[in-house]
Order: C-alpha cells, then structure tokens, then sequence
C-alpha cells in the first residue's frame, strides 16, 4: 500500500510542499550562515541565532588566550554536560532507529506501480534516520573521551576542549537530519502533513533558534501568529480536501 490516503496529483499539494521545504532549507542556511567568520570575524548573515549567540559569549565554544585562566573550572562543566548530553542522544538514537525501521517496512510493502516521487521521499527518511544514528553515535564517543584521566594538565585541558568542541556541529547535523526525516515520513503519507511538519518546526523551535532576549514586542506577536498561520494552513487544506473527498 502506497499511501494510508488516497493518492492526489502533485500539482495539488506537491508545490506547497515544494515551497514550505525551500523555506525550510533557507532557514539552515541562514542559521548556519551567521556564525563568525575565523578570518576576518565578519558574519556572513548579521541575524542574531542561537549559534551566533554562543559563539560570542559561550567560552565553552572559545579556546583563545584570553578564556585558558577559565579552563579549571570549564572541565567539571563539561563532564555535567556531557553527561547528560549522552543520555539524551541515547534516546535520539532509539529515535533515528525507529525512523530507519519505519521506512524500511515502508519499503519492503511496496507492491506494484510505486509513485517514484514518494518512494524517493521514503528512502530520504531513512537516509535521514542513518545520518542522525552516525553522528549521535560519534558525538556519544567524542564525550565519553572527557571522563579519561590525563597525565599532564595542559594535554588534559586541550583534550576536553577539542573532544567537547568537537561534537557541536554533529549534535546540530543530528538534530537537523532526525526532524528532515520525520518531514520526508509525512510527506510520503501526503504533502500535506509534510508541510504541517515543517510548520511545526518552524512554530515550535523558531524562537530557540533565533532568540530575541527582549521583553514580548508587537513584532515577536505579529511573527508568532505569522509562524502559527504557516503551520496550521496545510493542515487545514489537508482536512478540507479529505472532507470533500
């Protein structure tokens, strides 16, 4: 069975998935834009985002000279964190499991005529569960490395520092692949619960991923309910096509 659905044409809710999926992939990139440049410590996007955020106030993303007399005291923080830091990707990894078995026994119930383009979203589903499994797996890794005893303080602080630092963007690349593939799992039903996916994305973590850290403006109402608009449209038009159906 193709689709718990009944099958619609593309031109119906395909290009409004198309659309919500181009805008989701502008926000990454928009979000990964704004960090630092090491070179010339210009942004490339000058918008205020979480990762930006971190990296100019966060000295747990630092290593320069100035942050080194803070390093001590970083090392008990960084073991707390990681911590609890593998005990979620734990759980984020059971997650991207399940996503790889939904769409392998997606997969294996096909039968007959396959409609290329949903196929094509299922296999990107558990390509997307696969991904997000490497890079919590090695981040999981990376971490436990912070709960070695090291010989000589200045090996020890350069080791924490590198093995910490070095699970930030795969723990971003893991969450970012994990939420696709869930996406690409809605879209295979219908377009339309794909795009409401993306909404709910975008309504939910919009706010975490592009902090204000202001008092509520009419502008944070105003794109609040223009984040609650983009998320429950497609839901909406999906409930009135089935009910007309």
């Amino acid at each position: 069975m193709l689709s718990l659905f009944p099958a619609a044409s593309f031109e119906r809710e395909g290009y409004l998935f198309v659309g919500y999926l181009l805008a989701y992939v502008t926000v990454w990139i928009v979000y990964f834009s704004s960090k630092m440049n090491g070179k010339d410590n210009e942004l490339f996007y000058k918008t205020r985002t979480l990762r930006r955020l971190l990296g100019e106030t966060s000295i747990q993303w630092t290593t320069t000279s100035e942050n080194q007399h803070a390093l001590d005291d970083l090392e008990e923080s960084h073991r707390i964190k990681a911590s609890s830091t593998m005990q979620l990707m734990a759980i984020l990894v059971a997650v991207s499991m399940l996503e790889m078995s939904a769409a392998a026994n997606i997969i294996m119930d096909f039968k007959g005529p396959v409609d290329p383009i949903r196929k094509m979203l299922v296999i990107l589903a558990g390509l997307s569960g696969l991904f997000t499994f490497i890079c919590f797996t090695i981040s999981v890794d990376a971490l436990d490395v912070l709960f070695n005893r090291f010989r000589y303080p200045g090996d020890r602080h350069k080791i924490i520092m590198h093995y910490y630092q070095s699970t930030i963007n795969p723990k971003y690349w893991g969450n970012i692949a994990l939420l696709t593939g869930i996406v690409f799992l809605g879209a295979y039903f219908s377009y339309f619960i794909g795009s409401f996916a993306i909404g709910a994305i975008f309504f939910v973590g919009y706010f975490h991923w592009f902090p204000l850290l202001e008092s509520e403006t009419k502008t944070d109402i105003f794109t609040k309910i223009v984040l609650l608009i983009f998320m429950v449209y497609p839901l909406g038009r999906f409930l009135f096509i089935e009910s007309a159906a």
